[in-house]
């Protein structure tokens, strides 16, 4: 299976340099934070958060739609939004909860995303995976963006993306689980 992820026509796509554009900026983000140059930050995000849009409609368009894009592309996204709640950890507790929700979903996700890719079944992100990534995105900002939002209403906004997380969470084992069995019916007896 390693071997058609890692086909060499699929390697050097656009799409998948978009994703380790968006791996490599995660450090200087976290840094730019921290150090307080919050402006920075923001933009680093939004190019971040824009190149995420871009690439699927890129693979689409061009046809460069990859097994290891299907794997790159989310493991950018996950890894950022991480870093995003781990900062903001700090000024919102409840973020918390929402990393320790993501972490879990994220866990599920791996381990039934490695069970499909060991029966030759790659997965790509679903209508609701991309939902909740926005959402991610959009909160984040809002919080960087606008610091005198009542610390009330970030918590109303961070307890939403919790709602999304759990709710997308429920989806993708539901939907693993129907890829899983389908393939399953497909082996010989």
């Amino acid at each position: 299976m390693l071997e058609k992820v890692f086909q060499k026509g699929q390697i050097w796509t656009i799409p998948n340099i978009m994703s380790l554009f968006r791996l490599i900026l995660i450090p200087f983000i976290i840094v730019y934070y921290f150090t307080g140059h919050y402006t920075v930050a923001i933009v680093l995000i939004a190019i971040s958060a824009l190149s995420d849009v871009l690439d699927g409609p890129i693979a689409r368009h061009f046809n460069m739609i990859s097994d290891l894009g299907k794997i790159l592309d989310p493991l950018a996204d996950k890894l950022t939004e991480g870093a995003l709640l781990v900062c903001l950890a700090f000024r919102y507790k409840l973020m918390i909860v929402l990393f320790l929700v993501m972490a879990l979903k994220e866990f599920f996700m791996v381990k039934l995303g490695l069970e499909a890719i060991s029966q030759g079944t790659v997965i790509s992100a679903q209508w609701f995976g991309k939902v909740y990534t926005v959402l991610i995105y959009a909160t984040v900002l809002a919080l960087l963006i606008f610091k005198g939002i009542p610390h009330h209403v970030g918590n109303i906004m961070i307890g939403v993306c919790i709602a999304v997380a759990l709710f997308t969470l429920i989806k993708y084992i539901g939907y693993y689980g129907k890829v899983i069995r389908k393939e399953n019916e497909k082996l010989p007896q």
